[in-house]
């Protein structure tokens, strides 16, 4: 460990100390962020409104980074990011007693990046960096390291994009991530923080079509590695497809899974997972309102057989569906936002433009699970499938180009999947977000 933070300090140090260097040159370009958040948790893991305990915390969040252009299609990249968190309130004990932590000092991201190689069709990308909105919409791959929630999102990783055409590439990935960070600036004082369940490694071939102008089609193959105890492998294969239309907007995904964990006997795994929404925009009315509605299936775990059937949501534990709700998953899966044994219709969700830099969007979503939970716990029925209602309110204002904010409201009512003896519900996530950019 302590090898490595030495190792990764001496590589921010000499990219630093080349880059004062070169400052003078042109292609050395420089920015910082600052994220302030509050939110307050009540009643998210155990919907249970008799416990006393909620969150209310401050989390900063603050960024710099550095980028040198070798040239036009060659970059070096190099963000250093940290999160303090100020507790208020807190159901945690460690928290309660000691309400202040530093966080630690993280090499976000650091690659080096080639672009239009080999005749303008290949692009590579070498080292720590983020999928975000990369392979498609996150289904399947989004954040690296969910353990730290949306501190960071990287993967250690090589991409590279091959471009058959204009219409038509591939690619392909290898990610080797962690569960601990090997390559922190400095820790906390707690020890370092675990951003992942396992070491897990994983490729990825994923392929980008457009038939006709008004279709996409991205279909692709993945093979993972999950090194917790039992290990296991698993393969996924699927696509996704997106039809434009005017104003309307069509997009789904299909993805299956299979595999197999490390034990005697052997012990198989299976998934199916997918989604479907409609959009229509209606641009030339009054706040150009947009309506959306769709339906999201994760299949369960069969308890009355011997292997898995439940959903592995790969590099996809992030709050896609709700902020709320990936937290009353720890309950059930012991992993924060471990997206699997769940049917969600959301019955609509409604964008409006308020005004130039106001926007309101609000949602109603039915959850329910495929699958009775096998989980043993007080706050499960065991035998309901009605996980409950979901609704979602955000207004977002952009305060001129460097500072934007929002505030999130959700609150769950729970169904009949909980006990209803151990007072389920209702649960409520609120948050206030300022993004603040200094470049």
């Amino acid at each position: 460990m302590r090898r490595s933070i030495l190792a990764a300090l001496g590589a921010a140090m000499m990219f630093i100390a080349v880059s004062e260097a070169m400052a003078a040159k042109d292609g050395i370009e420089w920015g910082a962020n600052m994220r302030l958040r509050q939110e307050y948790w009540r009643d998210v893991f155990d919907l249970n409104k008799d416990v006393p305990y909620d969150d209310n915390f401050f989390r900063t969040k603050t960024t710099v980074w550095g980028r040198y252009d070798i040239d036009e299609n060659k970059n070096v990249y190099v963000r250093l990011a940290n999160e303090w968190r100020r507790y208020l309130k807190s159901n945690t004990a460690t928290w309660r007693s000691q309400p202040v932590d530093g966080d630690e000092g993280i090499i976000d991201n650091v690659y080096v990046e080639g672009r239009k190689l080999v005749g303008g069709k290949l692009d590579v990308k070498v080292g720590r960096q983020d999928f975000l909105g990369v392979f498609g919409e996150g289904f399947l791959i989004m954040d690296g390291t969910p353990g730290d929630g949306s501190r960071t999102f990287y993967f250690d990783a090589i991409k590279a994009t091959w471009r058959f055409n204009e219409k038509n590439s591939v690619d392909v990935a290898f990610i080797k991530d962690t569960a601990v960070d090997g390559m922190l600036l400095f820790e906390n004082g707690f020890g370092p923080k675990k951003i992942n369940t396992s070491d897990e490694e994983a490729g990825v071939v994923y392929g980008h079509m457009k038939p006709a102008d008004k279709v996409t089609v991205e279909p692709y193959f993945m093979a993972k590695r999950e090194k917790t105890a039992p290990k296991h492998d698993l393969y996924t294969v699927g696509g996704r497809a997106v039809y434009v239309a005017g104003p309307w907007k069509a997009r789904g995904e299909l993805a299956m899974q299979s595999g197999k964990y490390d034990v005697t006997p052997e012990k198989k795994r299976s998934g199916t997972g997918g989604y479907a929404f409609l959009t229509r925009s209606f641009k030339e009315a009054m706040f150009s309102p947009e309506v959306e509605a769709g339906m999201v299936y994760l299949s369960g775990d069969d308890t009355t057989t011997t292997d898995v059937e439940g959903w592995d949501p790969l590099f996809s534990r992030w709050p896609w569906m709700s902020e709320l709700y990936i937290l009353t998953y720890a309950s059930e899966t012991k992993i924060p936002a471990y997206w699997t044994n769940l049917s969600m219709i959301m019955l609509p969700q409604v964008k409006l433009q308020l005004a130039k830099n106001t926007s309101f969007t609000g949602s109603y979503k039915l959850l329910r699970a495929p699958q009775k939970t096998a989980v043993r716990k007080a706050m499960f029925s065991n035998s309901g499938t009605n996980r409950g209602q979901l609704l979602g309110v955000t207004v977002r204002q952009t305060i001129n180009k460097n500072v934007s904010a929002y505030i999130m409201v959700e609150h769950l009512v729970a169904g009949d999947f909980y006990e209803n003896s151990v007072a389920p519900g209702p649960a409520d996530f609120i948050r206030w977000n300022v993004d603040i950019k200094f470049k």
